[in-house]
């Protein structure tokens, strides 16, 4: 039923979403990435899970300040990312939410390379799957398949009407935004 509903999703997909990914280029080589767990700052939380959060990120703003080698791809290559995808994350009933619910082994490379041009970092993709993507299948190409399905739904506003505007507030672009979706 997933595959069925992840292709529905790609067929209405919004060009705009997909464009990006077109024009991605895959390095020639993809590092391993590290492995990630819990720690006393991250503590694992198995909770149910109420609902969950797409969350996306504006990548220039992230290149603004990114060093070092796990930045390259998506900040320095021949890509030009807007807005990516920084993962799926379940939400819990109350304050907390549920993370790094079982050991998470090494992203297979083939889930790395088919999921680089959405969220453009390796260690994103370890981190995302090690925290939020174990709270939620046991397979990580099951949980990267539906967040990456989500993220081509997503339909963006006029960002040339939205840049010619003399002052653009956030609330104004979430505004925006949310209509568009």
């Amino acid at each position: 039923m997933l595959k069925v509903v992840a292709a529905l999703v790609l067929i209405a997909a919004p060009a705009s979403a997909l464009a990006q990914a077109a024009q991605c280029s895959l390095p020639a080589g993809i590092a391993r990435p590290k492995p990630d767990g819990p720690s006393e700052k991250e503590p694992r939380r198995v909770l149910p899970i109420g609902s969950y959060t797409l969350a996306i990120s504006w990548s220039p703003q992230f290149c603004k300040t990114a060093r070092g080698a796990d930045s390259r791809f998506q900040c320095a290559g021949k890509g030009r990312f807007g807005f990516v995808l920084h993962g799926l994350w379940p939400d819990g009933h109350g304050k907390d939410w549920p993370q790094y619910c079982r050991p998470a082994d090494l992203v297979p490379r083939q889930v790395l390379r088919d999921n680089l041009c959405t969220t453009p970092s390796v260690q994103l993709i370890q981190h995302e799957w090690a925290k939020h993507g174990t709270c939620m299948t046991t397979k990580p190409t099951l949980y990267f398949n539906q967040s990456r399905a989500f993220y081509q739904a997503l339909r963006y506003p006029d960002m040339a009407a939205l840049g010619r505007r003399e002052t653009l507030t956030v609330g104004q672009f979430a505004d925006a935004f949310a209509r568009a979706n």
